[in-house]
């Protein structure tokens, strides 16, 4: 089957947020005199949807202070909130030769911000945020919901994403799947899902897709 569209997730597999992540929750632990998680920790217990970590995190009772700390955190250091080196380049080669889109549990309105603030929504056909379905990942109807956008059939799409919740919801939907393990999740977390292919480099996106033309 030919490859028409390659989907992204944003968080983590763009957008290069993990720091920010530990930092913030880690204020609040700390704040809360709860013990921080390690770097490690994140890695391999974070879920897709923050609020199912709450409680291991013993944060269950702190969710109101946790997004305010969040909010203000990111006014502060949205400038320092970037793309992962060559994530920008890549969207760009693969804009010309497939149909690129982003499928992700952000909100809509921050996530469309900083698509444009970081310069790459004249690449991005589509763009479908936790807020554009009934069902989040790693439910397939995000990934479906935009192969429908697209007007492609999801077998000639390809999804890329950090999280063991994006394979989950790739395979749900029969697409092909990559991983990349410099988002939120370990590599091994990530490998226990058998992805279709794992990247170790942005440019290993491209090779695979090409590959499997």
């Amino acid at each position: 089957m030919t490859i028409k569209a390659v989907l992204f997730d944003w968080d983590g597999t763009l957008y290069d947020i993990f720091d920010f992540i530990v930092k913030t929750y880690g204020q609040v632990m700390r704040e809360k005199g709860l013990r921080e998680w390690s770097r490690r920790e994140f890695r391999e217990k974070f879920k897709i949807d923050w609020r199912d970590t709450l409680k291991d995190m013993g944060l269950e009772e702190h969710e109101e202070y946790l997004v305010g700390v969040w909010k203000r955190n990111l006014e502060e250091m949205k400038e320092e909130l970037q793309l992962h080196e060559n994530a920008k380049e890549t969207i760009i080669e693969l804009s010309r030769k497939y149909t690129v889109g982003i499928v992700s549990s952000a909100p809509r309105n921050a996530l469309l911000k900083e698509v444009n603030r970081l310069g790459v929504k004249e690449y991005i056909k589509v763009i479908v945020s936790k807020n554009d379905t009934k069902e989040t990942k790693p439910s397939p109807m995000p990934l479906l919901q935009a192969a429908k956008k697209l007007k492609v059939k999801p077998e000639e799409c390809v999804y890329v994403g950090d999280m063991i919740e994006d394979i989950q919801a790739t395979r749900r939907a029969e697409m092909k799947s990559i991983a990349v393990p410099w988002g939120l999740h370990s590599r091994g977390r990530l490998m226990e899902e058998k992805p279709d292919y794992m990247a170790g480099k942005f440019k290993e996106i491209i090779e695979f897709i090409d590959k499997i033309q």
